[in-house]
């Protein structure tokens, strides 16, 4: 009984004092709005972290094989040179490596610096 007579009491205070009422109906509105664009906005800006983490792994894995076949053809030039620092082979297996890997431009061996044999 007293639940049913707060309801009504609140209903007949509505009525009477609609601009207060109103008043309330449009801020609780525009929290609810606010809320829910800001709700958007952590979406899409949590979306965009996720794409930006991803294109970094993928950038980060393409630059860490480029460094493995760089090391891998540095080591396979390495290997040409014999006991006596004189390289064998080297023309063809540096032809072997530029076809091999896309990402090398140039072979070159630079005993103490001074350039001797490109292929």
């Amino acid at each position: 009984m007293k639940l049913e007579n707060n309801r009504l009491k609140f209903f007949s205070w509505s009525l009477t004092e609609p601009k207060t009422t109103d008043y309330f109906t449009f801020l609780l509105l525009s929290i609810i709005i606010m809320y829910i664009g800001f709700e958007q906005y952590k979406i899409v800006k949590d979306e965009e972290q996720s794409a930006m983490r991803n294109a970094l792994y993928t950038i980060h894995q393409n630059i860490e094989q480029s460094l493995k076949n760089f090391y891998t053809s540095t080591f396979t030039l390495g290997l040409t040179i014999n006991d006596e620092g004189v390289p064998k082979n080297f023309d063809s297996i540096a032809k072997k490596l530029l076809q091999s890997n896309h990402t090398i431009s140039a072979v070159q061996l630079v005993p103490k610096g001074v350039l001797r044999y490109i292929p």
